[in-house]
């Protein structure tokens, strides 16, 4: 358990995150939840910044528990829900919700990762986080850090979520722990609740978690010791702790004893637990300023200082499953540039766990990384590969993935760039030591060491010195002793050394006595002295140095001033500093040095000591004894005669101290004016850079602006945009559907007589198709010929008038052709519009009546009479028959009040003489027979004209309150015989206490009348007429129904919206004009009635007539 798990709240906290479904997934969560878990919970859920959210109050539906919308400050309490506001990202801390607005809300962001981060460092183990349905994949990053501060995780599984890219994003990066529908994760939460390593009340009944147990501990090591080959008996306890906890709280156990059982049998378990303490949690670019400082310096540095085809060499341990290495690799090919192919690079990549290794090996990682990676990065050095991403060719064969213990394993050598991070800080100081020992060896001398940010050196500073201590870099001191790696027999093989034994020959017999004859030669006659750097700390020792230096008291030393004798550190400052100076030996006497109780001069060399391999000078301090006798150290005394001459060598000997006082002030002020003028000259240049930065920050912000600024005008204006284009698509389905309903062919031309629009019925006829449009439509072969179509269309574009033709086709059908000028919204004229208009009916019956009535004004002679009548009844039929044809409703009135008028009178004439005739004819003639047939045409169109009439003019109704059943009943009366002379059965069922209609009982009696017919022509022998009444409420008004129902052959449903159409009947000719029902029809919409219909062929009709209903009588 981290340190701070118990300051913040003493209870568990889930996160659920969700996206696209994730309201539905989260409502059946909550269904299942139980409102006393003692847990608190978070949705995130990502909203539309445009709109408010009302998803506290949907929430609300679901659950007992308060649901509150997240504030501010607002602390967190068990049992409640908090929702994320609109517009805003959220975190925690110190048990607070800390909400902050989203300056953007249009770019992209990941509530769900910053709040899951934050969980996870604010409650360790106690942290619980539910990704549910949702696309992309925000949240994966966040449960990665989750699991890796031993916390819980869940995922909606696949088959339950609606879009699973969110939770599948997860699965796949391997950082969840359960996978399971939204209710089984409500009944886990609320067993998870229960557990006493989870429970408030159990932890503060326990002093110590079980987990503490001395005994329990060791055996869970023991058993990944023996299983797994790896100790791990000097990481850190608390984590140890609180990662074997999290096991248990997932598998349900509290006592160790318990979880060593369930070790012993389950070797997977093992391997997570495994997985779970090495703690495998990487990304690409982790802290990337950190990188950003490694690219600029260390790895800058490699490169330039790297000789041509020498190569590059970096070692990353505890590489995981790989991100860390590929980010160098990355960073490395960035500085090569155009030379990544002329310089060999070698990234050793290492971990201990094998399984991690071999996915790292695969070089294949998730879509997540594209919130690490920039754009650029990807498409350089990633290849997208379906629902992830796999690292090019160039920057894999540059990673080298092996499994290495770094612990125990031989470290490898000669590295310019080792790269440990995150690492010490899970070890205790033991494994610590070991580390350092193994990457101070594997490093090259000035090589660089790359630690986590929270990571330090410690109290190795006499091997490393700081480069940028804040982001983790140090650099290997060039000479560091006393410290290298632990040799074990795993290291070598047997029989071999550190060295190849081929590398040196062997020393002979003569070279052994040469060269001790040399090492007695140099102890007994060499100068003794130090090594030291440039911080004067002593790097090595030469001979026996007891007399001129020796350990100070207090904390231990190298520094070479705290080690000099009395008498020597200020002569020693000089004559370095001298050395430092002049880059160059320098020499210097030290005339009264104490040792041993007396006093004698030393002779002091300081030779700078530069090499090839070393990346900083270094000094070699040689000591020799002067031969002249030392300068005696007196006390003042009371003066005497005798003494004066000892005062006056005692005098110049302080003289002698003061001269070399005053040579070293003088150094030191000369240091110190060096160092105040580099001072100076770095603060001018930062002055000036601040300026420049100032400078460059205004243009900025004056550049931010202008672009905040624009961008408002710019959203202003797509606003007005989008108004705009949905007002013109609603416009333009209006046009669409219009003229796709008129079947009237009309063509929209522009100012050159392009085609531009036209509706679906031009093609039938005119044959203009689709892909006409934009044509002229001068180029087009019509099917209808226009005679001077061009300077038709030339006049009216000059007069502004419309303009109408007459056109007759080939087929004998004519067209009514206007020409209107088309005018724009502002009253411009943008080109013309063609309309087509059907006239052919009503050229026929123009025609037909002009036939007509020529035909009975020459009828004189009887036998010529009758053969002209005879003809007159077949161009009668003929007439009837075309009206029946009749599709135009405009046609129509002009033909109704036509015939009406021309053919009324002269036909009561013509029916006059036939019947005059008739009496005047013998009953058995032919030429009885022949006027009887004329006399019952004449009457036939006699009711044609009187049903054309009634159609065209209709008298004016006489409204009273009725009641229908009377109405019925009236009609029945004398229509039952017709009814039973036909075979007919009628069956009567009239509701009592109807309310009473408003209506003309005649008209009424006219409607009954014609549905009846209808009915009782439909139906042979033995039909069934069914005529019922009845009280419907329809949108809350009341209307009285009669119902006829027959048994007859029923309408074909394609005839049914075309039965109410004047003339249009499906009876045989002489049977009916198709008038009755239209007639019908319009009495009843008159009297604000309806009139419905359902038939089935061969099964019957229902027609149903609707009247609104008064108050009862």
């Amino acid at each position: 358990m981290k340190p701070n798990d118990m300051k913040t709240t003493s209870f568990p906290i889930v996160c659920v995150g969700g996206s696209a479904g994730g309201l539905e997934a989260f409502q059946n969560l909550l269904e299942d939840l139980s409102s006393k878990t003692g847990m608190a919970f978070v949705f995130i859920m990502h909203l539309s910044p445009e709109h408010r959210s009302i998803l506290s109050e949907l929430l609300a539906k679901k659950t007992k528990m308060p649901v509150v919308e997240a504030r501010n400050g607002m602390r967190v309490e068990a049992d409640h829900i908090y929702v994320i506001p609109p517009k805003t990202n959220m975190t925690l801390s110190k048990g607070k919700l800390v909400v902050k607005s989203v300056r953007n809300a249009r770019l992209r962001h990941l509530p769900i990762d910053r709040f899951f981060k934050s969980l996870s460092e604010e409650l360790g183990s106690r942290a619980i986080g539910v990704i549910l349905s949702g696309t992309a994949t925000d949240g994966t990053l966040g449960a990665e850090a989750i699991k890796a501060g031993g916390g819980i995780t869940f995922a909606q599984d696949k088959k339950s979520a609606k879009y699973d890219g969110m939770p599948q994003s997860a699965v796949s990066a391997g950082c969840v722990d359960f996978v399971m529908p939204p209710k089984k994760i409500a009944k886990e939460l609320s067993l998870i609740a229960k557990h006493p390593l989870i429970s408030p009340a159990v932890r503060v009944k326990e002093k110590k978690p079980a987990t503490t147990e001395r005994k329990g501990f060791e055996g869970v090591l023991q058993t990944l010791r023996i299983v797994k080959g790896f100790d791990f008996t000097d990481y850190k306890p608390a984590t140890m702790n609180r990662l074997i906890s999290n096991k248990m709280d997932l598998l349900k156990l509290s006592r160790l004893k318990d979880y060593i059982k369930r070790l012993n049998a389950d070797e997977k378990e093992v391997e997570r637990l495994y997985d779970a303490l090495l703690i495998n949690v990487t990304s690409f670019f982790r802290d990337p300023n950190a990188f950003e400082a490694l690219k600029k310096t260390a790895l800058s540095a490699i490169l330039k200082d790297k000789p041509m085809g020498q190569c590059v060499r970096v070692w990353v341990s505890g590489c995981s499953t790989g991100e860390e290495a590929c980010s160098i690799g990355i960073c490395i090919l960035e500085l090569l540039g155009e030379k990544a192919g002329t310089v060999p690079v070698q990234i050793f990549a290492t971990d201990a766990n094998e399984r991690i290794i071999e996915k790292a090996r695969r070089g294949v990682y998730s879509k997540t990384i594209k919130n690490a990676v920039s754009p650029e990065r990807l498409k350089r050095f990633f290849i997208e590969d379906g629902d992830s991403y796999r690292i090019s060719k160039q920057l894999r064969d540059m990673c080298v993935f092996s499994r290495q213990n770094i612990f125990g394993d031989p470290p490898l050598s000669n590295m310019d760039l080792i790269s440990c991070r995150n690492l010490l800080i899970y070890l205790q100081p033991v494994l610590q030591e070991k580390v350092f020992r193994n990457v101070h060896y594997g490093l090259r001398p000035g090589g660089f060491l790359f630690l986590g940010n929270s990571e330090s050196i410690g109290s190795y500073s006499n091997l490393f010195r700081p480069l940028n201590r804040k982001q983790g870099l140090f650099v290997k001191k060039s000479f560091s002793f006393g410290l290298r790696p632990e040799e074990t027999p795993r290291y070598y093989m047997p029989g071999r050394s550190g060295t190849d034994a081929k590398t040196y020959p062997k020393d002979t017999e003569e070279n052994d006595i040469e060269r001790l004859i040399d090492n007695i030669v140099l102890s007994e006659y060499a100068p003794c002295g130090v090594l030291i750097d440039g911080d004067m700390h002593v790097l090595s020792f030469r001979g026996s140095t007891g007399r001129y230096l020796e350990p100070a008291a207090g904390k231990p030393s190298f520094d070479l001033f705290r080690l000099a004798r009395e008498g020597l550190s200020l002569p020693l400052r000089s004559v370095i500093h001298k050395a430092r100076e002049t880059r160059r030996p320098a020499k210097r006497e030290a005339e009264s040095v104490k040792y041993n109780g007396g006093r004698f001069g030393v002779n002091i060399t300081v030779i700078p000591v530069r090499a090839k391999n070393l990346k900083e000078e270094l000094y070699l301090v040689l000591f020799d004894r002067s031969v002249s006798p030392a300068a005696p150290h007196y006390q003042p005394k009371k003066r005497t005669a005798v003494g004066k001459v000892k005062d006056e060598r005692y005098l110049l000997s302080l003289q002698k101290e003061i001269d070399e006082t005053k040579e070293y002030l003088h150094t030191v002020i000369e240091e110190q004016e060096n160092v105040s003028e580099e001072v100076k000259t770095a603060n001018e240049e930062i002055l000036t850079s601040n300026e420049e930065l100032q400078s460059t920050n205004e243009e900025l912000e004056t550049s931010k602006e202008e672009l905040q600024s624009t961008n408002e005008e710019l959203n202003t204006t797509n606003e007005e945009l989008q108004n705009r284009n949905a007002e013109v698509s609603i416009l333009n389905n209006d046009l669409v559907n219009l003229l796709g309903s008129i079947n009237i062919p009309i063509i929209m031309l522009d100012a050159d007589f392009v085609i531009r629009r036209t509706t679906p019925h031009v093609e039938k006829v005119l044959n203009i198709v689709p892909s006409d449009i934009g044509r002229p439509i001068n180029k087009i072969r019509l099917g209808l010929d226009i005679p001077n179509l061009e300077k038709t269309l030339l006049d009216v574009t000059k007069s502004l008038h419309p303009k109408t033709l007459e056109i007759k086709d080939d087929d004998e059908s004519w067209y009514s052709v206007t020409v209107r000028p088309y005018r724009t919204t502002d009253n411009k004229i943008d080109g013309l519009v063609i309309i087509f208009i059907d006239i052919t009916a009503a050229k026929k019956a123009e025609t037909l009546a002009k036939r007509s009535a020529a035909a009975m004004a020459t009828v004189t002679a009887e036998r010529k009479r009758a053969d002209e009548f005879d003809s007159a009844y077949k161009e009668l039929r003929e007439t009837k028959d075309m009206l029946v044809q009749s599709e135009k409703l405009a046609a129509i009135g002009e033909l109704s009040a036509g015939v009406a008028h021309e053919l009324n009178s002269p036909l009561t004439g013509i029916l006059g003489i036939i019947r005059s005739r008739i009496r005047h004819t013998s009953p058995d003639s032919i030429e009885h027979e022949d006027l009887k047939k004329v006399e019952a045409a004449g009457e036939y169109m006699a009711r044609i004209i009187k049903n054309l009439t009634e159609f065209a003019t209709p008298s004016a109704a006489k409204v009273e309150k009725l009641v229908c059943n009377d109405i019925i009943d009236s009609v029945l009366d004398f229509s039952k015989k017709i009814i039973s002379d036909k075979g007919i059965t009628l069956q009567k069922e009239l509701e009592e206490n109807l309310p009473a209609i408003k209506c003309d009982k005649t008209l009424a009696q006219q409607v009954i009348v014609t549905l009846m017919n209808n009915a009782i022509d439909s139906m042979e022998e033995n039909g069934l007429l069914k005529i019922s009444t009845g009280s419907v409420l329809e949108n809350e008004e009341r209307f009285v129904e009669i119902e006829f129902q027959d048994n007859g052959c029923g309408i074909p449903e394609e005839n049914l919206t075309r039965i109410f159409e004047p003339f249009f009947t499906t009876k045989r000719p002489g049977k009916g004009v198709g008038l009755g029902l239209s007639i019908a029809h319009s009495i009843i919409m008159n009297h604000k009635g309806k009139i419905l219909v359902e038939s089935k062929v061969g099964k019957g009709t229902t027609f149903r007539v609707r009247m609104p209903a008064t108050v009862n009588i």
